[in-house]
């Protein structure tokens, strides 16, 4: 608030505290304070909302914006005293430019926005935070030439994690194929082969090599070897 001089907070007894603004002269009409505050919170765990009182008013109505991280799974645990409003409609996505749709140039979905609104001031409202699981998205474009000489083949592969970063990403292939190059970002990168399961008896199926590629990070990703 322009007006605002000052402010300070006390702790006060039942895990409470008073926040005391002050103005620079007193006033008449509607005044806007804007408080912005940090709290721990639990993953696995109920979580109160906070509730915020105004000692000596006749009235706390309010609304409630909860925009979780992506990377978060929220859960509401209990209500009182409150309830769930519509959520907003969602803002129109730009049309992409021609021939620019890929996996790695779609637009990302905003967080869901869960709105309430309270009609008494000591409303319950609990959260359940938890993690998300990390997902891949994989999209494969092969081309492989034919000769005399054998098969060559050439594969763009855009990998791109949601709610985790990911540092490395393994591929499988048949073990009668040879790589000879992997390239990320238009740049060599380092890679490497190993056996994708265990050893089996002599004379059983040869086993299928993974290919394991070091990443950068960032959100997307493509892959040619």
């Amino acid at each position: 608030s322009p007006d605002l001089a000052g402010w300070k907070i006390v702790a006060e007894a039942g895990g409470r505290s008073e926040l005391t603004v002050e103005f620079r002269q007193p006033f008449q009409g509607q005044r806007v304070v804007r408080v912005h505050g940090l709290a721990p919170i639990s993953l696995g765990e109920t979580t109160p909302m906070p509730t915020f009182t105004v000692p000596g008013a006749v009235s706390h109505v309010g609304e409630i914006t909860l925009e979780p991280a992506t990377t978060l799974r929220l859960e509401i645990s209990e209500m009182a005293s409150i309830r769930r409003l519509p959520a907003l409609a969602a803002p129109p996505t730009p049309a992409a430019a021609p021939g620019a749709a890929s996996l790695a140039a779609a637009p990302k979905p905003p967080s869901p926005r869960l709105r309430f609104a309270y009609w008494h001031e000591q409303f319950t409202l609990g959260l359940l935070a938890s993690a998300r699981d990390r997902e891949l998205s994989a999209a494969i474009a092969s081309l492989i030439d034919v000769d005399r000489t054998g098969l060559t083949l050439r594969t763009s592969i855009t990998v791109e994690p949601r709610y985790a970063p990911l540092f490395e990403v393994a591929l499988e292939l048949p073990s009668e194929w040879s790589v000879t190059a992997v390239i990320a970002a238009d740049k060599p990168v380092a890679w490497e082969t190993s056996d994708s399961s265990p050893k089996r008896e002599r004379g059983g199926p040869e086993e299928d090599p993974r290919l394991r590629v070091g990443l950068r990070s960032g959100p997307s990703q493509v892959i040619r070897f």
